[in-house]
């Protein structure tokens, strides 16, 4: 399997430069294909130049100047280590499964008051306020609960999303511990290796303040998974529903609600992309 940093150097050269026709070669070849095949010395030199350019870049060395830089190049090392030990939970949002191919939270809403003509103006303004929740009970209350549920399951269902994208790769190749999410759709489930032990739910979270204080690989889904009707936490009512309380025989504190495990015992990070990449080079 190429590494995931010759795959992002492969991209950069072959938008640089056009593939080659060489019947000598097999044909058509690609110009990372090229300098890796005639002159491996050099392809690893180019990469490992074109690597530390893309990481000064992201640490803000176009823009800012050079102490501040120093700085950050100092908490991602931090970083980078705490990812090493395992040490950090990432916080997994709907932007990851939107590169797949699955709707946002709110664009799926404007899709569903479009199809059941509820004022796109009192979403805009819910939304605005980010009253996610009341938005969805709204929603819900003026199509009723089959139509909302019909629908939840095809806009999020796998079959309507591509294959697992690029951020998703990202997540499960740099952080092999625990993993939140406020996704519905199963792409980190079926994209992690290794592959997650058990998965908790927000409304369900069971032992999972034990297992990510112990840094198993165990998935926490805040808002409920789309095959388990029963774990949804989308509308007002879900969110204020109380939470079935720890059965973890250990001196942790039993759970006050859906985010109690989050807070108390986990750290985490959003994640910037770019530097994202970068973590997994240097993990």
């Amino acid at each position: 399997m190429t590494p995931f940093r010759d795959l992002l150097f492969n991209e950069a050269i072959d938008e640089e430069y056009p593939p080659v026709d060489l019947p000598v070669l097999g044909g058509r070849k690609t110009a990372s294909e090229l300098l890796a095949t005639l002159d491996p010395i050099l392809y690893s030199a180019r990469r490992d130049e074109w690597l530390t350019s893309q990481l000064d870049a992201a640490l803000g060395g176009d823009v800012l100047p050079p102490p501040h830089v120093g700085k950050n190049r100092e908490r991602f090392d931090h970083l980078a280590r705490l990812v090493a030990r395992q040490r950090v939970v990432p916080f997994v949002g709907a932007g990851v499964s939107a590169a797949s191919g699955f709707p946002t939270w709110s664009g799926y809403l404007f899709k569903l008051a479009s199809e059941f003509a509820f004022p796109k103006k009192t979403l805009t303004e819910l939304l605005a306020r980010d009253s996610f929740e009341e938005a969805a009970t709204r929603l819900l209350k003026q199509i009723g609960e089959k139509s909302f549920g019909e629908s939840f399951d095809r806009s999020f269902d796998k079959k309507n999303g591509g294959g697992a994208g690029e951020l998703v790769n990202l997540v499960a190749t740099i952080f092999a511990g625990p993993v939140i999410t406020t996704n519905y759709d199963q792409l980190l489930e079926r994209s992690a290796v290794p592959s997650f032990v058990q998965t908790f739910w927000g409304r369900h979270p069971g032992d999972f303040q034990r297992a990510c204080r112990e840094g198993h690989r165990v998935l926490l889904k805040i808002h409920g998974d789309l095959y388990q009707p029963a774990s949804r936490v989308l509308t007002k009512d879900e969110y204020d529903a109380p939470t079935a309380p720890s059965t973890s025989q250990g001196s942790y504190p039993r759970h006050s609600g859906p985010f109690s495990c989050v807070t108390r015992f986990c750290s985490w990070v959003r994640v910037w992309p770019r530097i994202a990449r970068w973590t997994c080079f240097t993990s």
